[in-house]
């Protein structure tokens, strides 16, 4: 029984380095390409799709917050019409120590990634051709 909960504390404890999704080109041709509002809209719609509260703090920053029971993640995802990115801002219940969080935060984070990839280019691929 000891060692029972010895193993479910050890793997509920587990940390790994922070996860951040460095610079992320924004998909464009010459024909067709979202504006930054519409990158804007794409990151929200994205983040929202898979659990996290995204809130625009100022023009080309969104700041995502996810809680799962008592955890909760906050990340800061910057924008432009050619790029993104998402960086660590805050946690709470996330045993984070300056370089180490726990290993959930960063499956939510790759999650948060891939919606938003996911969306952009979804809304990317709905634009019409500007050819005519």
């Amino acid at each position: 029984m000891m060692l029972l909960i010895l193993t479910a504390t050890f793997v509920s404890c587990r940390t790994a380095a922070v996860r951040n999704i460095p610079l992320n080109s924004i998909p464009a041709t010459q024909d067709k390409a979202l504006s930054t509002d519409e990158i804007e809209s794409s990151i929200i719609r994205g983040g929202s799709k898979v659990g996290w509260n995204m809130r625009k703090i100022e023009p080309g920053l969104i700041v995502g917050t996810i809680q799962v029971r008592v955890h909760e993640a906050q990340v800061n995802i910057r924008y432009t019409a050619n790029t993104w990115d998402i960086t660590y801002r805050d946690s709470k219940n996330l045993k984070y120590n300056g370089e180490k969080i726990h290993s959930n935060y960063n499956k939510w984070v790759s999650k948060l990634a891939d919606a938003i990839r996911t969306q952009i280019d979804e809304d990317e691929a709905a634009v019409p051709s500007k050819k005519k």
